[in-house]
Protein backbone atom coordinates (compact mmCIF):
# COMPACT_ATOMS: atom_id res chain seq x y z
CA UNK A 1 0.00 0.00 0.00
CA UNK A 2 1.19 3.52 -0.86
CA UNK A 3 1.79 5.30 2.47
CA UNK A 4 1.19 8.60 0.69
CA UNK A 5 -2.22 7.59 -0.69
CA UNK A 6 -4.24 10.01 1.46
CA UNK A 7 -1.84 12.85 0.72
CA UNK A 8 -2.06 12.24 -3.02
CA UNK A 9 -5.86 12.48 -2.83
CA UNK A 10 -5.60 16.08 -1.63
CA UNK A 11 -4.62 17.37 -5.06
CA UNK A 12 -8.23 17.17 -6.27
CA UNK A 13 -9.17 19.91 -3.79
CA UNK A 14 -6.79 22.43 -5.39
CA UNK A 15 -8.23 23.35 -8.81
CA UNK A 16 -5.20 25.53 -9.61
CA UNK A 17 -3.23 22.29 -10.07
CA UNK A 18 -5.40 21.11 -12.97
CA UNK A 19 -3.07 20.70 -15.94
CA UNK A 20 -0.49 22.92 -14.27
CA UNK A 21 2.78 22.39 -12.45
CA UNK A 22 2.50 24.89 -9.61
CA UNK A 23 5.93 24.88 -7.97
CA UNK A 24 6.05 28.25 -6.21
CA UNK A 25 4.46 27.74 -2.78
CA UNK A 26 7.52 29.32 -1.17
CA UNK A 27 6.21 32.59 -2.64
CA UNK A 28 2.45 32.05 -2.50
CA UNK A 29 0.72 28.78 -1.77
CA UNK A 30 -2.53 27.53 -3.23
CA UNK A 31 -5.84 27.75 -1.37
CA UNK A 32 -7.71 24.50 -0.91
CA UNK A 33 -11.43 23.90 -1.34
CA UNK A 34 -12.13 23.68 2.40
CA UNK A 35 -10.51 27.05 3.15
CA UNK A 36 -12.09 28.70 0.10
CA UNK A 37 -15.57 27.49 1.07
CA UNK A 38 -15.04 28.57 4.68
CA UNK A 39 -14.29 32.10 3.47
CA UNK A 40 -17.40 32.09 1.26
CA UNK A 41 -19.56 30.91 4.15
CA UNK A 42 -18.22 33.68 6.37
CA UNK A 43 -18.79 36.36 3.74
CA UNK A 44 -22.29 35.08 2.97
CA UNK A 45 -23.16 35.11 6.66
CA UNK A 46 -21.99 38.69 7.12
CA UNK A 47 -23.66 39.83 3.89
CA UNK A 48 -27.01 38.05 4.06
CA UNK A 49 -27.50 37.65 7.81
CA UNK A 50 -25.17 40.01 9.69
CA UNK A 51 -23.98 39.75 13.26
CA UNK A 52 -21.43 37.23 14.46
CA UNK A 53 -20.41 34.47 12.07
CA UNK A 54 -21.11 30.78 12.67
CA UNK A 55 -17.88 28.85 12.23
CA UNK A 56 -17.42 25.23 11.22
CA UNK A 57 -19.89 22.43 10.85
CA UNK A 58 -21.21 22.94 14.39
CA UNK A 59 -21.63 26.69 13.88
CA UNK A 60 -19.75 27.96 16.93
CA UNK A 61 -19.35 31.68 17.61
CA UNK A 62 -16.16 33.64 17.04
CA UNK A 63 -14.96 33.41 20.65
CA UNK A 64 -15.10 29.61 20.64
CA UNK A 65 -13.60 29.44 17.15
CA UNK A 66 -10.58 31.51 18.18
CA UNK A 67 -10.01 29.30 21.22
CA UNK A 68 -10.12 26.21 19.00
CA UNK A 69 -7.77 27.83 16.50
CA UNK A 70 -5.16 28.50 19.19
CA UNK A 71 -5.42 24.89 20.30
CA UNK A 72 -5.09 23.60 16.72
CA UNK A 73 -2.02 25.70 15.90
CA UNK A 74 -0.56 24.72 19.27
CA UNK A 75 -1.04 21.00 18.63
CA UNK A 76 0.60 21.32 15.23
CA UNK A 77 3.83 22.50 16.88
CA UNK A 78 3.45 20.64 20.23
CA UNK A 79 2.55 23.75 22.23
CA UNK A 80 -0.31 24.87 24.44
CA UNK A 81 -3.00 27.07 22.93
CA UNK A 82 -2.39 29.75 25.54
CA UNK A 83 1.05 30.35 24.01
CA UNK A 84 -0.33 31.19 20.55
CA UNK A 85 -0.78 34.80 19.45
CA UNK A 86 -2.35 36.06 16.21
CA UNK A 87 -1.58 39.20 14.21
CA UNK A 88 -1.63 40.57 10.70
CA UNK A 89 1.62 39.00 9.38
CA UNK A 90 4.77 37.18 10.46
CA UNK A 91 6.90 40.35 10.38
CA UNK A 92 4.59 42.02 12.89
CA UNK A 93 4.84 38.95 15.13
CA UNK A 94 8.63 39.08 14.81
CA UNK A 95 8.68 42.69 15.96
CA UNK A 96 6.74 41.91 19.14
CA UNK A 97 9.80 39.99 20.27
CA UNK A 98 12.54 42.20 18.84
CA UNK A 99 11.02 45.44 20.11
CA UNK A 100 10.37 43.89 23.51
CA UNK A 101 13.58 42.09 24.39
CA UNK A 102 16.04 44.17 26.42
CA UNK A 103 19.58 44.31 25.07
CA UNK A 104 22.48 46.67 25.70
CA UNK A 105 26.08 47.46 24.87
CA UNK A 106 28.20 44.38 25.38
CA UNK A 107 25.36 42.02 24.45
CA UNK A 108 25.23 40.29 21.06
CA UNK A 109 22.78 38.44 18.89
CA UNK A 110 23.62 35.87 16.19
CA UNK A 111 21.94 35.82 12.79
CA UNK A 112 22.81 34.25 9.41
CA UNK A 113 24.02 36.85 6.96
CA UNK A 114 21.75 35.91 4.05
CA UNK A 115 18.55 35.32 5.98
CA UNK A 116 15.15 36.90 5.24
CA UNK A 117 15.17 40.69 5.04
CA UNK A 118 12.59 41.29 7.81
CA UNK A 119 14.91 39.90 10.46
CA UNK A 120 17.82 42.06 9.32
CA UNK A 121 15.70 45.21 9.16
CA UNK A 122 14.08 44.76 12.57
CA UNK A 123 17.32 43.93 14.38
CA UNK A 124 19.27 46.75 12.73
CA UNK A 125 16.60 49.27 13.66
CA UNK A 126 16.72 48.13 17.28
CA UNK A 127 20.52 48.23 17.26
CA UNK A 128 20.46 51.97 16.55
CA UNK A 129 19.02 52.72 19.99
CA UNK A 130 20.47 49.89 22.10
CA UNK A 131 23.98 49.46 20.72
CA UNK A 132 24.29 45.69 20.94
CA UNK A 133 26.45 43.70 18.53
CA UNK A 134 24.97 41.83 15.59
CA UNK A 135 27.09 38.83 14.64
CA UNK A 136 26.37 37.86 11.05
CA UNK A 137 27.31 34.31 10.05
CA UNK A 138 28.16 34.24 6.32
CA UNK A 139 26.82 31.42 4.22
CA UNK A 140 29.23 29.12 2.44
CA UNK A 141 27.72 27.65 -0.72
CA UNK A 142 24.26 28.39 0.66
CA UNK A 143 24.94 26.74 4.02
CA UNK A 144 25.48 27.81 7.61
CA UNK A 145 26.16 24.76 9.75
CA UNK A 146 24.87 24.48 13.29
CA UNK A 147 28.48 24.24 14.48
CA UNK A 148 29.29 27.60 12.91
CA UNK A 149 26.23 29.22 14.48
CA UNK A 150 27.09 27.78 17.88
CA UNK A 151 30.77 28.66 17.47
CA UNK A 152 29.91 32.34 17.08
CA UNK A 153 28.28 32.49 20.53
CA UNK A 154 29.92 33.53 23.79
CA UNK A 155 28.89 34.48 27.32
CA UNK A 156 27.37 37.72 26.02
CA UNK A 157 25.11 36.12 23.41
CA UNK A 158 21.47 36.76 24.31
CA UNK A 159 19.57 35.66 21.19
CA UNK A 160 20.08 33.39 18.19
CA UNK A 161 17.70 34.58 15.46
CA UNK A 162 17.33 32.11 12.62
CA UNK A 163 14.97 30.76 9.96
CA UNK A 164 14.03 27.11 10.11
CA UNK A 165 14.30 27.03 6.29
CA UNK A 166 16.09 29.81 4.46
CA UNK A 167 13.91 31.60 1.94
CA UNK A 168 16.65 32.16 -0.63
CA UNK A 169 18.50 28.85 -0.56
CA UNK A 170 16.13 26.24 0.88
CA UNK A 171 18.74 25.36 3.51
CA UNK A 172 17.13 23.81 6.62
CA UNK A 173 18.98 24.64 9.82
CA UNK A 174 19.53 21.96 12.44
CA UNK A 175 17.23 23.60 14.97
CA UNK A 176 17.39 20.65 17.36
CA UNK A 177 21.17 20.98 17.77
CA UNK A 178 21.04 24.78 18.00
CA UNK A 179 18.13 24.61 20.44
CA UNK A 180 19.97 22.21 22.75
CA UNK A 181 22.91 24.61 22.85
CA UNK A 182 20.64 27.58 23.55
CA UNK A 183 18.89 25.79 26.40
CA UNK A 184 22.17 24.80 28.07
CA UNK A 185 23.53 28.34 27.84
CA UNK A 186 20.44 30.40 28.63
CA UNK A 187 20.24 31.89 25.12
CA UNK A 188 16.85 32.73 23.63
CA UNK A 189 16.12 30.92 20.37
CA UNK A 190 14.00 32.93 17.93
CA UNK A 191 12.88 30.95 14.87
CA UNK A 192 11.16 32.10 11.69
CA UNK A 193 9.05 29.14 10.55
CA UNK A 194 7.43 30.87 7.58
CA UNK A 195 9.06 28.50 5.06
CA UNK A 196 8.47 25.28 6.97
CA UNK A 197 5.31 25.19 9.06
CA UNK A 198 2.60 23.34 7.18
CA UNK A 199 4.89 20.85 5.43
CA UNK A 200 7.89 20.22 7.72
CA UNK A 201 7.62 19.13 11.32
CA UNK A 202 8.16 21.75 14.00
CA UNK A 203 8.16 20.74 17.68
CA UNK A 204 8.85 23.71 19.93
CA UNK A 205 9.55 21.49 22.95
CA UNK A 206 11.90 19.09 21.17
CA UNK A 207 13.64 21.99 19.41
CA UNK A 208 13.76 24.20 22.54
CA UNK A 209 12.30 27.14 20.61
CA UNK A 210 11.46 30.18 22.73
CA UNK A 211 9.72 32.29 20.10
CA UNK A 212 8.39 31.07 16.74
CA UNK A 213 6.68 33.02 13.96
CA UNK A 214 4.66 31.97 10.91
CA UNK A 215 2.06 33.18 8.45
CA UNK A 216 -0.86 32.07 6.36
CA UNK A 217 -0.26 32.57 2.64
CA UNK A 218 2.56 30.17 1.78
CA UNK A 219 2.51 26.65 3.20
CA UNK A 220 -0.56 27.26 5.42
CA UNK A 221 -2.73 27.94 2.35
CA UNK A 222 -4.42 31.17 3.42
CA UNK A 223 -5.33 34.32 1.50
CA UNK A 224 -2.80 36.72 3.17
CA UNK A 225 -3.16 38.97 6.18
CA UNK A 226 -2.74 36.64 9.17
CA UNK A 227 0.40 35.85 11.12
CA UNK A 228 0.90 33.85 14.28
CA UNK A 229 3.50 33.32 16.95
CA UNK A 230 4.35 30.81 19.62
CA UNK A 231 5.53 32.70 22.70
CA UNK A 232 7.05 30.47 25.37
CA UNK A 233 6.31 30.95 29.05
CA UNK A 234 9.86 32.23 29.43
CA UNK A 235 9.26 34.94 26.83
CA UNK A 236 5.85 35.80 28.28
CA UNK A 237 7.61 36.57 31.56
CA UNK A 238 10.32 38.82 30.11
CA UNK A 239 8.60 40.60 27.22
CA UNK A 240 7.08 43.96 28.25
CA UNK A 241 3.57 45.04 27.31
CA UNK A 242 4.01 47.84 24.73
CA UNK A 243 0.30 48.65 24.61
CA UNK A 244 -3.08 47.13 25.30
CA UNK A 245 -6.56 46.71 23.88
CA UNK A 246 -9.77 44.92 24.72
CA UNK A 247 -8.77 41.78 22.82
CA UNK A 248 -5.80 41.32 25.11
CA UNK A 249 -8.01 41.20 28.19
CA UNK A 250 -8.34 38.04 30.23
CA UNK A 251 -12.12 38.24 29.78
CA UNK A 252 -12.78 39.45 26.24
CA UNK A 253 -16.49 39.12 25.76
CA UNK A 254 -17.88 39.49 29.27
CA UNK A 255 -18.82 42.55 31.32
CA UNK A 256 -16.15 44.36 33.34
CA UNK A 257 -16.48 45.94 36.76
CA UNK A 258 -13.52 48.27 36.30
CA UNK A 259 -10.86 45.76 37.33
CA UNK A 260 -9.74 44.86 33.81
CA UNK A 261 -6.86 42.38 33.69
CA UNK A 262 -4.60 41.45 30.82
CA UNK A 263 -4.59 37.85 29.71
CA UNK A 264 -1.73 35.79 31.14
CA UNK A 265 -1.32 34.10 27.76
CA UNK A 266 0.17 35.16 24.44
CA UNK A 267 -3.14 36.72 23.39
CA UNK A 268 -2.34 39.69 25.63
CA UNK A 269 -0.44 41.07 22.61
CA UNK A 270 -3.64 41.15 20.53
CA UNK A 271 -5.20 44.60 20.81
CA UNK A 272 -8.37 44.63 18.73
CA UNK A 273 -10.64 42.39 16.71
CA UNK A 274 -8.50 40.07 14.56
CA UNK A 275 -8.78 38.74 11.04
CA UNK A 276 -11.22 36.05 12.12
CA UNK A 277 -11.58 34.28 8.74
CA UNK A 278 -7.80 34.24 8.37
CA UNK A 279 -7.42 32.62 11.78
CA UNK A 280 -10.14 30.11 10.97
CA UNK A 281 -8.25 29.25 7.77
CA UNK A 282 -5.04 28.69 9.74
CA UNK A 283 -6.91 26.32 12.04
CA UNK A 284 -8.29 24.37 9.09
CA UNK A 285 -4.82 24.06 7.58
CA UNK A 286 -3.36 22.92 10.91
CA UNK A 287 -6.12 20.36 11.41
CA UNK A 288 -5.62 18.95 7.91
CA UNK A 289 -1.87 18.80 8.54
CA UNK A 290 -2.45 16.77 11.69
CA UNK A 291 -5.05 14.48 10.09
CA UNK A 292 -2.67 13.64 7.23
CA UNK A 293 0.24 13.27 9.64
CA UNK A 294 3.18 15.64 9.91
CA UNK A 295 5.74 12.89 9.39
CA UNK A 296 3.95 11.64 6.27
CA UNK A 297 3.71 15.14 4.81
CA UNK A 298 7.38 15.88 5.48
CA UNK A 299 8.50 12.58 3.98
CA UNK A 300 6.31 13.16 0.92
CA UNK A 301 7.52 16.67 0.08
CA UNK A 302 11.15 15.66 0.70
CA UNK A 303 10.67 12.62 -1.53
CA UNK A 304 9.45 14.88 -4.35
CA UNK A 305 12.23 17.40 -3.73
CA UNK A 306 14.80 14.60 -3.87
CA UNK A 307 13.23 13.45 -7.13
CA UNK A 308 13.83 16.91 -8.56
CA UNK A 309 17.45 16.86 -7.38
CA UNK A 310 17.97 13.45 -8.97
CA UNK A 311 16.52 14.64 -12.29
CA UNK A 312 18.66 17.78 -12.28
CA UNK A 313 21.86 15.86 -11.48
CA UNK A 314 21.26 13.72 -14.57
CA UNK A 315 20.32 16.65 -16.79
CA UNK A 316 22.68 18.19 -19.33
CA UNK A 317 20.84 21.53 -19.31
CA UNK A 318 20.33 22.16 -15.57
CA UNK A 319 22.41 22.02 -12.42
CA UNK A 320 21.74 22.41 -8.71
CA UNK A 321 22.69 25.78 -7.27
CA UNK A 322 22.84 24.26 -3.79
CA UNK A 323 22.99 20.61 -2.80
CA UNK A 324 22.71 20.33 1.00
CA UNK A 325 23.24 17.22 3.10
CA UNK A 326 20.23 15.12 4.05
CA UNK A 327 19.69 16.75 7.44
CA UNK A 328 19.73 20.21 5.87
CA UNK A 329 17.62 19.58 2.77
CA UNK A 330 14.09 20.93 2.55
CA UNK A 331 11.15 21.08 0.16
CA UNK A 332 12.76 24.08 -1.60
CA UNK A 333 15.24 23.39 -4.41
CA UNK A 334 17.37 25.98 -6.22
CA UNK A 335 18.60 25.21 -9.73
CA UNK A 336 20.41 27.00 -12.56
CA UNK A 337 19.60 26.90 -16.26
CA UNK A 338 22.39 28.50 -18.28
CA UNK A 339 22.39 30.24 -21.65
CA UNK A 340 18.79 31.43 -21.65
CA UNK A 341 17.21 34.83 -22.13
CA UNK A 342 14.42 36.42 -20.12
CA UNK A 343 11.70 35.08 -22.41
CA UNK A 344 12.47 31.68 -20.84
CA UNK A 345 10.37 32.63 -17.81
CA UNK A 346 7.43 33.53 -20.05
CA UNK A 347 7.90 30.25 -21.91
CA UNK A 348 7.54 28.28 -18.68
CA UNK A 349 4.38 30.14 -17.71
CA UNK A 350 2.88 29.75 -21.19
CA UNK A 351 3.44 26.01 -20.82
CA UNK A 352 1.68 25.94 -17.43
CA UNK A 353 4.84 25.66 -15.36
CA UNK A 354 4.85 28.13 -12.49
CA UNK A 355 8.11 28.79 -10.65
CA UNK A 356 10.05 31.68 -9.12
CA UNK A 357 12.75 32.71 -11.60
CA UNK A 358 15.40 35.42 -11.74
CA UNK A 359 17.92 36.18 -14.47
CA UNK A 360 21.53 37.27 -14.40
CA UNK A 361 24.41 37.01 -16.89
CA UNK A 362 22.54 34.78 -19.31
CA UNK A 363 21.43 32.24 -16.74
CA UNK A 364 18.13 31.62 -15.00
CA UNK A 365 18.06 30.83 -11.28
CA UNK A 366 14.89 28.92 -10.42
CA UNK A 367 13.40 28.25 -7.01
CA UNK A 368 11.18 25.18 -6.99
CA UNK A 369 9.02 24.59 -3.92
CA UNK A 370 7.02 21.45 -3.18
CA UNK A 371 3.73 21.27 -1.28
CA UNK A 372 1.67 18.17 -0.59
CA UNK A 373 -0.69 19.05 -3.46
CA UNK A 374 2.22 18.51 -5.87
CA UNK A 375 3.08 15.15 -7.42
CA UNK A 376 5.53 13.40 -9.74
CA UNK A 377 3.66 14.70 -12.80
CA UNK A 378 4.58 18.27 -11.85
CA UNK A 379 8.26 17.37 -11.73
CA UNK A 380 8.15 15.57 -15.06
CA UNK A 381 6.33 18.51 -16.64
CA UNK A 382 8.92 20.97 -15.36
CA UNK A 383 11.90 18.92 -16.55
CA UNK A 384 10.37 18.17 -19.95
CA UNK A 385 9.44 21.83 -20.50
CA UNK A 386 12.96 23.03 -19.71
CA UNK A 387 14.59 20.41 -21.93
CA UNK A 388 12.15 21.14 -24.76
CA UNK A 389 13.05 24.84 -24.62
CA UNK A 390 16.78 24.15 -24.61
CA UNK A 391 16.48 21.67 -27.50
CA UNK A 392 14.51 24.15 -29.58
CA UNK A 393 17.03 26.90 -28.87
CA UNK A 394 19.96 24.74 -30.01
CA UNK A 395 18.23 24.29 -33.33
Amino acid sequence: MDRFEEIRKQRQFYPATNGRAYLMSAATGLVGKDIYEAYLKYMDGRYFIGGDAAWGEDGVGTGSMLLRARESIGKMINADGKNICFGDNSSRMLNIFINGITLGKGDNIIIPEDTFISSHMAWKEKQKSEGFEMRFIPMENGEVSADRVIGAADENTKVISICHVENNTGYRHDIIKIGEFCKKNGIILLVDGMQSMGVLRVDVRKMNIDYLIGGDYKWMQGFCGTGYAYISDRCLEILPQPGAGWFGAAEKFGSHDGDIKLSSGADRFEYGYPNAPGIFSLALAAEKYMSLGGENIEDYVLYLADRIREKVRKSSVMKLQYDPSDINRSQIVKIIVENVDECFGEYLTENDVFVNASFEDGKCIIRLSIHYYNNETDIEKFVETVEKYKTAKRR
